[in-house]
């Protein structure tokens, strides 16, 4: 999850950059990211979602249901 928020493919990746606005930094749906291809096998989400918290570079919402850059783009 992290390489796609990264500065080398959020920039190129028109999809998710959509969704975040870019500069803007908006925050993402998990389910959203949970649904991209790779993502699917990673159950249950709530893991997905701790693994996520653990992140230096990613802040996941309060919630668990959403997450975005730390630094925006």
């Amino acid at each position: 999850v992290e390489f796609y928020f990264s500065d080398e493919n959020l920039p190129t990746d028109r999809y998710l950059l959509e969704f975040c606005r870019g500069g803007e930094n908006l925050p993402v749906s998990i389910t959203r990211i949970c649904s991209f291809k790779k993502m699917r096998h990673y159950k249950p989400r709530s893991l997905v979602v701790a693994a996520l918290r653990r992140s230096a570079f990613l802040d996941v919402s309060e919630d668990g249901k959403t997450i975005k850059r730390k630094i925006p783009l």
